[in-house]
C-alpha cells in the first residue's frame, strides 16, 4: 500500500462460509410466509485485489486485457472467464489469513496512514428472513424499482407493461402490503420519483406515441402532459422545481423535451436533433444537463430553452455506445462519468475531466455508481486518497465479468485507480450495483444472489441473500423476443435500489421484487 493506493491482486475467493441464520427461516411473500430458501451454490464473493493500477489520461492502461464476445443488447450472456493468475493467500473480512496464521488487523486507506480498524462480522448475514417478496403478475419483468424518498414503507417498481406501488406495513408484519396498480397495459419505458416523493413519472409507449402521467404517491393521477412521437426512453426530474428533461427516439434521432410547469404546462420546449441513440440524460446542475449517445457525450444548457453547449467525444472510439450517465458534485465543480457496454470493449470516461480507463472490466459493464459524499458533521470516508477534510471520490463499475470494481479518482492528475475487485463468484455476473445513501456499504446483484459489502474495506460480503429459483423461471423458458423494450433484453435485469434511511434494499428479479431490510455492523475507528 502506497500513498494510500491499493492495487487489484488476482486470487481465488474464500470459500462458502456457513450462514449464521438456522435452517427453517422463512420470507414473506406478498404479506404471506414464503417456504425455505436454498442458498447459493457459487460463490460467497470476495475481494480479489489487481496488481496497482492507475489509469491516465495521457496514457491509458488497460486494467484487465479485454476479451472479445458476442454481439449482444443489453444484457448478454455471460463470457468466459479467463484463466486465473497464480493463487495468493486471501485475508478474509475478519483479518484471517489461515488457521495457523494470527490476525492482522485490517486499517482504512488513507494518504499513507492508518487511520483506524473495521470490524467485519465472521460470517456474512443472511437477510431471508427479513425478506418480503412482492409478485407484480405473469409475464412481467422488472425493469426498476425506486423507493419513495424519505419513505421507507412505500416502493415502485416498472416492468414492460406494468408500474405500480407497494405500501408495506412495517418489519416482518403479517399483514399484506397495500398494492396500487398505476397502469397494466401500455409499455412502460421510464419512471422517477419527484426529488421530495410528492409526484411519481411514468413514461409509456404506444401506438408511435409517447406519454407521461404523474401520480401522487397514494396512486392517484395529478396530470398527464401533452403526447410526443416517439418512444421516451429517459425522464428525469430537475433536484430543485417541477421541471422534467426526457430523451425521445425515433429510432434514427433523439432530441432533449424538457416539461417547465412554471413556462408552460401543456407544451414542451424541444432541443435540435441528435443523429443517432441518446441512452441516458441527467441533470448535473439546475441550468446543466448531460446525455450519453453513440460516440459522444453531449453537455446542454437548460433555460427558457435548450442548447446544445458541447460535445464530447474520444477520438479512438468514434463509434462507441456510452450508455451509463452518473455525476456528482465535487469541490464546487461537477464530475461526469460515463462508460461502454460494446461488444468488444468496457471503457471508463470522465469526459468533464479528461479521464479516460481503457478495458476496465473483462466482461460487458453492466452499472455505474458514485459512492454519495458524506454530510456535513458526519464520518469522514477515508478511502484511498481521502482525507478527513477531503473525503475520497470514488466510483463503482459492476461487469459481467463476476466482478464488482471500487476506483478511486483523482481529478487533479487526472487518474483513476482500482482499490477493490470483488468477487461474486464463479459463473455469477454481477448484473447491478448501488450504493447505500450515506456511502457506507454497496450492494450488488447476480442472476440468483444478492450481497452486500463494506464499500469502504471490501473483503467477504456483509450480508447476501438467495434468489429464490421459482422467481426466475420465466427467464429461463421466456422466449428468445421476451423481455425487450425498443429491442433492449431484459432478462437478466437485476434493478436495485435503498430507501434514504440505507436500511432497506428493492431488488427486482423476474416478475417479483423483493424488499430486504438491512441491519449491519458499521465501522469502528481507533
Amino acid at each position: 500500500m502506497a500513498n494510500g493506493t491499493v492495487g487489484e491482486e488476482a486470487s481465488t475467493p474464500p470459500s462458502p462460509k456457513a450462514s449464521s441464520r438456522k435452517p427453517g427461516q422463512e420470507a414473506a411473500a406478498n404479506g404471506h410466509i414464503q417456504g425455505d430458501q436454498t442458498s447459493s451454490k457459487a460463490g460467497d464473493g470476495a475481494d480479489h485485489e489487481d496488481g496497482d493500477t492507475a489509469m491516465t489520461s495521457d496514457a491509458p492502461v488497460a486494467a484487465d486485457k479485454q476479451q472479445p464476445e458476442e454481439a449482444h443488447s443489453k444484457i448478454p450472456k455471460s463470457p468466459s472467464r479467463p484463466s486465473s493468475p497464480a493463487v495468493e493467500p486471501v485475508v478474509d473480512a475478519d483479518g484471517d489469513i489461515g488457521m495457523s496464521a494470527p490476525p492482522t488487523p485490517v486499517y482504512t486507506l488513507t494518504n499513507g496512514q492508518s487511520v483506524g480498524v473495521q470490524i467485519a462480522p465472521p460470517k456474512a448475514i443472511d437477510l431471508t428472513t427479513d425478506t418480503i417478496l412482492l409478485d407484480i403478475g405473469a409475464k412481467n419483468h422488472v425493469m426498476k424499482t425506486a423507493w419513495r424518498p424519505g419513505d421507507s414503507l412505500l416502493v415502485g417498481a416498472s416492468a414492460e407493461s406494468y408500474c405500480g406501488l407497494w405500501k408495506l406495513t412495517g418489519q416482518r408484519s403479517s399483514t399484506t402490503p397495500g398494492h396500487e396498480v398505476l397502469t397494466s397495459t401500455a409499455n412502460v419505458t421510464a419512471m422517477e420519483w419527484e426529488p421530495t416523493g410528492k409526484t411519481l413519472a411514468v413514461a409509456t409507449y404506444s401506438d408511435f406515441e409517447g406519454t407521461v402521467v404523474l401520480y401522487g404517491p397514494q396512486g392517484k393521477m395529478i396530470k398527464t402532459l401533452p403526447c410526443m412521437p416517439g418512444l421516451i426512453s429517459g425522464l428525469r426530474w430537475s433536484g430543485n422545481r417541477d421541471r422534467i428533461i426526457f430523451t425521445v427516439s425515433d429510432g434514427s434521432q433523439s432530441k432533449l423535451l424538457l416539461w417547465d410547469k412554471e413556462i408552460s404546462t401543456t407544451e414542451y420546449i424541444n432541443s435540435q436533433l441528435i443523429d443517432g441513440a441518446i441512452y441516458e440524460v441527467l441533470w448535473v446542475e439546475d441550468e446543466e444537463v448531460y446525455a450519453c449517445g453513440d460516440g459522444a457525450v453531449y453537455q446542454f444548457r437548460v433555460t427558457n430553452e435548450i442548447e446544445l453547449s458541447e460535445t464530447f467525444r474520444w477520438e479512438e472510439y468514434p463509434q462507441e455506445p456510452w450508455t451509463l450517465i452518473k455525476s456528482i458534485q465535487w469541490k464546487e465543480s461537477s464530475v461526469v462519468a460515463t462508460v461502454s457496454t460494446s461488444a468488444t470493449t468496457s471503457n471508463i470516461w470522465i469526459p468533464s475531466h479528461d479521464i479516460k480507463v481503457e478495458s476496465a472490466h473483462h466482461g460487458i459493464i453492466t452499472s455505474l455508481e458514485f459512492r454519495p459524499l458524506p454530510k456535513p458533521h458526519s464520518s469522514p470516508q477515508t478511502l484511498a486518497n481521502g482525507t478527513g477534510k477531503d473525503p475520497a471520490l470514488i466510483l463503482a463499475t459492476s461487469s459481467m465479468d463476476e466482478t464488482l470494481k471500487i476506483w478511486s479518482i483523482d481529478c487533479t492528475s487526472r487518474t483513476a485507480s482500482c482499490v477493490h475487485r470483488l468477487f461474486l463468484g464463479s459463473s455469477l455476473p454481477a448484473l447491478s450495483s448501488a450504493f447505500s445513501p450515506d456511502g457506507y456499504a454497496i450492494a450488488a446483484a447476480s442472476q440468483d444472489k444478492l450481497f452486500i459489502w463494506n464499500a469502504e474495506r471490501g473483503g467477504t460480503p456483509m450480508a447476501s441473500w438467495p434468489i429464490p429459483k421459482d422467481g426466475t423461471k420465466d427467464e429461463t423458458n421466456s422466449d428468445e423476443g421476451n423481455g425487450t423494450v425498443n429491442g433492449i433484453q431484459s432478462a437478466l435485469d437485476r434493478p436495485l435500489s435503498w430507501d434514504s434511511d440505507g436500511k432497506k434494499l428493492a431488488l427486482g428479479f423476474g416478475n417479483t421484487v423483493c424488499t430486504n431490510s438491512i441491519t449491519l455492523p458499521y465501522l469502528i475507528s481507533c
